[in-house]
């Protein structure tokens, strides 16, 4: 006696002995199918599987009836039905895997719980890979990897199974519109297929399949139109933070201010939105509904942010978080544009002006301030019990370099260039730059060679079998200068020098590159030494014109903040 069961009923048969998929084929299908419904077994007799499976094969006949209606391709009703057998048979030999059987439970052994994070970790890969591919256009031409490790590409794929379907692939036009298409639905498919395999991964057995087919699929109305315009925010935004970060675009804490920005972006618009239905509208809606927003710790618990634009704050976020939530996500924007997911708009005066007199901007450190740093109890009578207190903000002063720049150095980042001893900026390993132009060599100061002998503290330090300069820094998720920020702002406090935001150590910066400036340095060197980016300049291009020497010579000149360091010479600190 047959049996439906449960909330798999349209697609879930029990018979005696196994439990059977079943789905409906679309009427205006079933003439060339020849066929009403279409019925396997599952080869199972425990419910759960079985009604995983089932809904797993669901939504993968559903988007290969959906590419057969949509791709009206040229092939009789015995073409089609064997196709439909092959994919049936692929599908069942490709993912019956171990989580389809509930073999991942909550009190999974430690070995298993490996074996699923690694698997997990290899279909967000794929994923990526699958994505990086749609949005491309040119799906024939993807390679992607099969289940045995090899890489094939979707053409071979789709040909293999027309092969086997008697159907020569020689005689298609794999030019037209038709080819690409199907060869689109074959990687729609795929990417589902990962989809549906994560949410098992994760332990969500109980999603019906109508729901999962509403959130995976594109509206039918939206069937015909290119690849390209089904893409959404939600699944853009992976694969523009992947392709940041193998690039090496950012660094230290900025991207997950950024990965933050654009998640709340796809929250205010709605994630499943196409991203080429994006326009300036869009954006002007989006930063209209930013400026309502209060700051993410004066939203309530439970609160989402549509519902928190709708409510009248006493604060709103500041206008610099604003603008600089508006610049990551209008990367976003450039990024979709370059590769024709949507159509190039107008972003010009999208960001709001700010009020100078309010904005919040770091100041430079005054002559008066500087006094009270370097001549304090503690650096006069050298009585700093920590060698980073001393070193510190003495680097900081005669380079200019960021905070996390300074303090992730290495031993082997103290070079020599054309006679002239300089520190190199640059990534390598967990070791990150701002940006690409942050790259730099920057020479060191006399004072900090021939006075402070900073380059036989490497070499001690070096004999220790060190290989940083600040040895005993952790990283962090912000870099490896927490440590010396919050130590310097705490020192700062007793001797009446800091401003909360104003007056920090990122202040060493602005005094660095505004004493250059004032004594007359050339521009193109003050952005070199501060890295900032100017049009082809890279430390390569000083390399390679021999100019250390010169920018050594111009920094000794044109460095002088007027005030006495001698004192320091003295500190145990020192190498004698």
């Amino acid at each position: 006696m047959k049996m439906r069961t449960g909330n798999s009923h349209s697609y879930l048969i029990k018979e005696p002995y196994s439990f059977y998929f079943r789905i409906k084929i679309p009427k205006d299908l079933q003439p060339t199918i020849a066929r009403k419904e279409l019925r396997y077994s599952l080869k199972t007799g425990n419910l759960s599987a079985a009604k995983i499976k089932a809904r797993y094969l669901a939504v993968q006949f559903q988007l290969l009836f959906r590419d057969i209606k949509s791709n009206k391709m040229d092939l009789s009703k015995e073409q089609i039905q064997k196709l439909l057998k092959e994919y049936k048979d692929r599908l069942f030999e490709q993912y019956d895997m171990p989580v389809m059987y509930g073999q991942y439970s909550k009190e999974m052994p430690p070995e298993t719980q490996t074996q699923r994070e690694t698997e997990y970790q290899w279909s967000c890969g794929y994923k990526e890979w699958l994505l990086e591919g749609l949005a491309s256009g040119n799906y024939s031409e993807q390679v992607i990897p099969d289940w045995n490790g090899d890489d094939v590409s979707i053409e071979k794929k789709v040909d293999d199974v027309l092969i086997q379907q008697g159907i020569n692939p020689s005689e298609i036009n794999k030019t037209s519109l038709k080819y690409s298409k199907l060869c689109q639905g074959f990687m729609r498919a795929e990417m589902l297929g990962v989809e549906h395999y994560q949410k098992r991964l994760d332990g969500h057995y109980s999603d019906d399949f109508e729901e999962a087919l509403k959130e995976s699929s594109p509206a039918p109305s939206a069937v015909a139109t290119d690849e390209k315009q089904l893409i959404t925010v939600k699944e853009l935004i992976p694969l523009y933070i992947a392709e940041g970060m193998r690039d090496q675009r950012w660094s230290g804490k900025t991207p997950g201010e950024i990965e933050s920005a654009l998640k709340a972006f796809a929250e205010l618009i709605g994630e499943d939105t196409a991203v080429s239905a994006i326009n300036r509208d869009t954006m002007v809606d989006y930063k209209d509904k930013l400026r309502r927003l209060p700051p993410a710790n004066k939203i309530p618990k439970g609160m989402t942010l549509p519902e928190a634009v709708e409510i009248e704050h006493k604060k709103t976020l500041a206008v610099k978080t604003i603008n600089k939530r508006l610049e990551f996500t209008l990367s976003f924007i450039n990024f979709a544009a370059d590769r024709n997911i949507l159509q190039p708009f107008s972003t010009k005066r999208l960001k709001i002006k700010e009020n100078q007199r309010n904005v919040d901007r770091r100041d430079m450190f005054s002559q008066d301030d500087l006094k009270k740093i370097f001549h304090s109890k503690e650096y006069l009578e050298d009585s700093f019990d920590l060698y980073f207190r001393f070193w510190g903000p003495i680097l900081a002063l005669h380079t200019g370099a960021r905070l996390d720049e300074i303090c992730q150095l290495l031993l082997t980042d103290f070079q020599k260039h054309d006679g002239v001893w300089c520190i190199r900026v640059y990534p390598s390993g967990d070791t990150k730059t701002k940006n690409e132009s942050s790259e730099r060599l920057i020479p060191l100061h006399p004072f900090l060679t021939d006075d402070l002998k900073i380059i036989d503290r490497v070499e001690r330090l070096r004999d220790r079998g060190k290989k940083r300069f600040f040895h005993d820094f952790k990283k962090s998720k912000d870099g490896y200068g927490r440590k010396l920020g919050r130590w310097f702002n705490d020192y700062l406090k007793p001797i009446g020098v800091y401003i909360r935001i104003k007056k920090t150590f990122h202040s060493f910066r602005h005094t660095f590159t505004t004493n250059l400036y004032h004594n007359g340095i050339r521009e193109a060197d003050s952005k070199f030494l501060d890295g900032h980016s100017q049009d082809g300049v890279t430390f390569d291009t000083y390399l390679k014109r021999g100019e250390m020497n010169r920018l050594h010579k111009a920094l000794v000149k044109h460095l002088d903040y007027g005030i006495d360091l001698s004192h320091l010479k003295n500190s145990k600190y020192v190498t004698k």
